[in-house]
């Protein structure tokens, strides 16, 4: 198939030239320098300076052109293969070229969309980010004291960050101590914060503010990619990822107080436009911006020129500060009373801008500022273009921290990252715009596709090389030099939190020391050793830490930006002296440390995890809990990757392929490439668009790969040789085997495979058997084995004292490529609803099978039904009565020990027998409750219609029936019932739901948008809780026992769920409706409901019934 490419720019196609070499190179990142993010990218070519071609590049040759495109800046392309959509990206004009004074050609390069940040990012510091701006602080003694152990949520334009801010016990220059048997006061270097009463303790003039990293990473988001239209997946870049969200940067950004040799500065606030063009600048609530002078038409290439008039309150001196991207630009000192024309033309370059003031007394100030320049407009000459705004500032006995002012200085590019360097993140964009930010391995294990290009390859050569071409990688921190930092390097001769991987440290390390160079990861935030104090009084442990930001010689230390967990501590009290010094108590503050949790390990939904995630790249003694946290940056982001390519069994093989137009427009870089039956991960393609040749470099995964035969054709162990070859000649003479035996082919080579056949004879089902084709098994790896399906049958309906169960076989499964069921049956309890856990629960089909109260019914398959889908199967439970069956059928693919089992467990189902009560009637729908036991009952009513209505699997606590019999128990504990209202308008009942009422119980949870559904899939459902897409109904139900339980709709499976729980009396009673079948996930909890930051619950709905409970992260 001839395959050709176009190149849209902007929307306009371009015409390129018929035998121009276009070349594209494509990589994730490459193994030789792991530390970098690549795009997709060609190299330089060409394109006709066509009349087309020129209107899309703007004429770009002629000079002259007042308002031509502007070559600095990249603009968006797609190439497309054969008009189908191959990549999105951008492309640089690079030049035109002219013969004899005519356009030729326009040189170009296209990018592809792996996102290049500094194409995003402005070049400047975080500190300059908008909605920064509008974090602030009120500085007083309450508010930092209420900081130290409750995070302070900032809302801005409706958006609410949580947790935003808090003050960590990091001090600036004091050293803390806890001794219980001292009372002398602090000095200027030492404070003992054991609480007595007396005038000594934690100083809050040491403390400094904290910022969440998300929002800072959300404010980027806003400023530079919202604009464009693209935004932030939240594969890794959300706000309940622990591993970022708790993450906080220590607002430092000068050595010693917060105050430290400057006035206390309030910013001006209100910016207001007063008349003039709003095309001049740009004025927004907190700052003002000045465009480029490229920006506009008329404006082009012209300056910005302001003058500023400040009035007062009051006869105070003043200063004012001008701020340009988070920096001071210009300062005005010594101020007094109304100044006019402070500045009467100064330039304002490309920027944000903004006003603060400092004072030696308190007032408000008003200040009125003009920007204008000077224009060209045919007709009228030049004439001047100008924006008058005003804004106002108060100063008072408090001081409002701007968190701009104190941000730590950074450039946001290397802020960014850095991120991605931490925690080993790739990124690009996506069709719909979206930027994919996600692990390493997480991208590799995003696909499931594989492509063979044995038959593509140009066989002619190939080129194998050594993966990795250095004997180390060193992970490090490029600020260590805080005080705990370097004496821990000077006692341990090596630095805190780094590692230094080599090939000694490989699962199989070499034999020698490899040769190479040491590849350096340097990340540049400071990496502090925080201190757990002792009491000096006899050396018992407090739960107290702290950080010093002091330098070796204990001098006011500012280093690189700080990273740290803050983590809610408590148990000892902490003394604290407040800015007026007075003293008191807390008795819980945060404490920073290097990892989120304080313990190695916790307990979730009753089973002991690792819970040691922490920043730094090696497995350090944990600073609070002594004992070394493992899951580390390293362990947890590169390892596998690390690992892989310094495998002494790993190979960098280069090959040259002519890959079909299906694999180059679908071929992703996260895809397995297949050669000889060897599996490859790719590290880099470059495809030459004119020859269709591509050249890649392949990463193999595998050691070797060795042939496998399905389990019906086993070895002959009477032949082994002593190599472990199998000596099975199949020759013409062969008398063993007949021309009616369909199981052997042309290809089967025995001699190759080691395997032979030991039934000539086996009976072999009417319908067609897979080919003996030997499947390629990876060394090391048990021969894959995949699970049948079975689905639910209506059975026969039940009597008085007979309940049916039944399934049908609607896929067999599958050991290797032999499809077959070794055995299915059912299991069944009549005593479920009181263990649900253990039935409704189980997720092994063995738990099942030694369960008490569980009846195991098994069914071997005939020989034909072995092979053959379809088999329907119905089973009878006798003896009952007025009683529900629970039961569940499953299937298994194999029963022998040598392969897995291929399991399938269905969820429960229920079938009661045929049942007869008798109900007391009442002459209109009434309202009643149940009294206090509260198991899990199915309940009648009946609709004002006369309609019965079975309200299964409920427990009735804190819930109302509406009624026009007497409600009764049909199933389960009898209960009674209290008339509580006559006359009710409607039928059902009503119990709890998943929204917040104002006035309910605070035990009621409400999951606002974090909520997940799909009918089919628990992955979706559970990432669109995560994604919070609401994609979930409202439930209703009444699953409680007690008034202390939380009201959550999963609180335990076999209860119902309900989208609809009553109806009018003038409608159907069949509007009163149990939940959809499907997987349904709120994120945000925890098993039992209360909130969690980290994990969310998910369950299958089975007829209405939870089943599957389980919780995700």
């Amino acid at each position: 198939m001839k395959v050709s490419l176009q190149l849209f720019v902007d929307g306009q196609q371009v015409e390129l030239f018929e035998d121009e070499s276009i070349t594209l190179t494509q990589s994730i990142q490459d193994v030789r320098d792991i530390a970098k993010i690549f795009t997709e990218f060609t190299r330089q070519f060409s394109v006709p300076a066509s009349k087309n071609n020129n209107r899309v590049f703007q004429h770009f040759y002629n000079q002259d052109i007042v308002d031509g495109l502007d070559a600095r800046q990249k603009i968006d392309a797609v190439l497309y293969l054969n008009y189908q959509l191959f990549k999105i990206g951008k492309i640089k004009l690079k030049g035109a070229t002219l013969k004899n004074n005519k356009p030729h050609t326009y040189r170009i390069v296209f990018f592809g969309n792996t996102v290049n940040l500094k194409d995003l990012v402005a070049k400047t510091n975080i500190g300059s980010l908008n909605l920064l701006r509008d974090f602030t602080f009120q500085y007083n003694s309450t508010n930092i004291k209420s900081a130290l152990n409750t995070p302070v949520d900032i809302t801005v334009d409706g958006e609410v960050f949580k947790d935003a801010i808090v003050f960590p016990v990091i001090t600036h220059t004091q050293r803390l101590i806890y001794n219980s048997a001292s009372t002398a006061a602090n000095t200027t270097s030492l404070a003992n914060v054991y609480y007595s009463g007396n005038t000594h303790g934690l100083e809050l003039g040491q403390l400094k503010p904290a910022l969440n990293v998300y929002a800072i990473i959300r404010a980027i988001e806003i400023q530079y990619f919202k604009p464009k239209g693209y935004s932030f997946s939240t594969d890794f870049f959300y706000d309940l990822n622990p591993n970022l969200s708790g993450l906080y940067m220590w607002l430092h950004n000068k050595a010693g107080e917060l105050f430290q040799d400057q006035n206390k500065i309030e910013s001006f606030t209100n910016y207001t436009h007063i008349r003039g063009l709003t095309t001049v600048v740009n004025v927004d609530p907190n700052s003002f911006e000045s465009p480029s002078r490229n920006a506009g038409r008329l404006e082009k290439k012209r300056d910005r020129r302001m003058s500023f008039e400040v009035t007062p309150s009051g006869s105070q001196t003043y200063t004012v500060y001008l701020y340009k991207d988070g920096e001071i630009f210009k300062t005005y000192e010594n101020l007094s009373g109304t100044q006019t024309d402070i500045e009467s033309a100064l330039i304002l370059p490309k920027g944000i801008y903004s006003f603060a003031i400092s004072s030696s007394g308190s007032g408000t100030f008003t200040l009125k500022a003009r920007v204008a320049f000077q224009r060209k407009i045919v007709g009228l000459g030049t004439t001047t273009a100008s924006r008058n705004f005003s804004c106002t500032a108060t100063v008072g006995t408090d001081v409002t921290l701007d968190f701009e002012r104190y941000i730590p200085e950074m450039p946001i590019m290397d802020f960014l990252t850095a991120i991605f360097k931490m925690f080993n993140l790739t990124a690009f964009i996506q069709n719909d715009k979206t930027i994919k930010i996600t692990t390493l391995d997480d991208f590799y294990a995003s696909s499931a596709n594989s492509y063979d290009i044995t038959l593509d390859l140009d066989k002619k050569s190939s080129m194998v090389d050594t993966v990795m071409p250095y004997r180390q990688i060193s992970f490090d921190y490029q600020g260590r030099e805080s005080f705990f930092s370097i004496n821990h390097e000077r006692q341990f001769y090596k630095n805190w939190g780094s590692v230094d991987y080599d090939a000694t440290q490989h699962p199989s390390p070499p034999d020698n020391v490899l040769d190479g160079t040491v590849y350096k990861i340097e990340i540049p935030f400071e990496h502090h050793k925080f201190e757990k104090l002792l009491n000096v009084n006899g050396g018992a442990e407090t739960n107290i830490q702290w950080g010093w930001s002091v330098d070796d010689s204990q001098a006011p230390y500012l280093g690189k930006p700080l990273l740290f967990y803050p983590v809610l501590s408590s148990g000892t009290a902490l003394s604290v002296v407040d800015l007026e010094g007075s003293v008191s108590s807390m008795s819980s503050y945060f404490i920073p440390s290097n990892s989120i949790n304080l313990t190695k390990e916790k307990t979730v939904d009753g089973k002991t995890v690792d819970s040691s995630d922490n920043i730094h790249f090696n497995g350090e003694v944990n600073e609070f809990a002594l004992v070394p946290f493992e899951k580390t940056l390293f362990d947890k982001y590169y390892k596998t990757y690390i690992e892989e390519v310094f495998d002494l069994n790993r190979r960098l093989t280069k090959v040259t392929a002519h890959l079909s137009y299906g694999t180059l427009l679908n071929l992703s870089l996260a895809d397995i490439i297949i050669i000889f039956n060897r599996k490859y991960k790719i590290n880099k393609i470059t495809t030459n668009f004119e020859t269709l040749v591509s050249n890649l470099e392949l990463i193999n995964t595998h050691k070797e790969t060795t042939g496998i035969i399905p389990s019906r054709f086993l070895k002959n162990e009477a032949e082994i040789q002593p190599s472990g070859r199998v000596a099975c000649e199949l020759t013409a003479d062969t008398t063993n085997i007949r021309a009616d035996i369909g199981s052997i082919t042309a290809d089967q080579q025995c001699n190759i495979d080691g395997l032979n056949i030991i039934s000539a004879g086996e009976a072999i089902p009417q319908t067609e058997q897979p080919k003996n084709t030997p499947v390629q098994q990876i060394q090391g790896e048990s021969l894959a084995v995949t699970s049948p399906t079975l689905i639910y049958q209506t059975p026969t309906s039940a009597t008085s004292s007979v309940v049916y169960m039944k399934f049908k076989v609607n896929t067999l499964g599958a050991i290797g490529n032999l499809s077959q069921i070794a055995e299915y049956g059912f299991f069944y309890s009549t005593n479920a609803r009181n263990d649900v856990e253990q039935f409704t629960g189980a997720t092994a089909i063995e738990s099942l099978k030694g369960a008490s109260n569980v009846n195991y019914i098994p069914f071997t398959p005939s020989q034909a039904d072995k092979f053959t889908a379809g088999k329907e199967v119905q089973h009878s439970v006798t003896g009952l009565s007025n009683s529900y069956v629970y039961y569940r059928f499953y299937g298994r693919t194999n029963t022998d020990s040598s392969y897995d089992t291929g399991d399938f467990l269905s969820p429960t189902f229920v079938e009661h027998t045929a049942q007869s009560f008798s109900l007391t009637a009442t002459s209109d729908t009434r309202e009643y409750t149940k009294d206090s036991t509260s198991d899990n009952v199915d309940i009648r009513i009946t609709h004002a219609d006369g309609t019965v209505v079975d309200l299964q699997n409920i427990t009735g606590h804190a819930t109302s029936f509406y009624s026009k019999t007497v409600p009764v128990v049909v199933s389960g504990n009898t209960g009674t019932f209290t008339q509580i209202r006559t006359n009710i308008y409607f039928s059902g009942f009503i119990g709890e739901s998943n929204i917040t009422y104002a006035g309910f119980s605070s035990l009621r949870v409400s999951v606002g948008r974090r909520t997940g559904y799909s009918a089919t899939s628990r992955d979706t459902a559970e990432s669109d809780a995560k994604l919070n897409k609401s994609t979930a109904p409202e439930l209703f139900f009444s699953n409680r026992t007690s008034s202390s339980q939380f009201i959550f709709p999963f609180r335990a499976e076999g209860f119902s769920v309900y989208t609809t729980t009553n109806v009018l009396n003038t409608a159907a009673a069949s509007g009163i409706t149990l939940a959809s079948d499907g997987f349904y996930a709120y994120f945000g909890f925890a098993s039992d409901g209360s909130y969690s930051r980290s994990t969310g619950v998910s369950v299958r709905v089975v007829n209405g019934i939870i089943t599957e409970k389980q919780l995700f992260y």
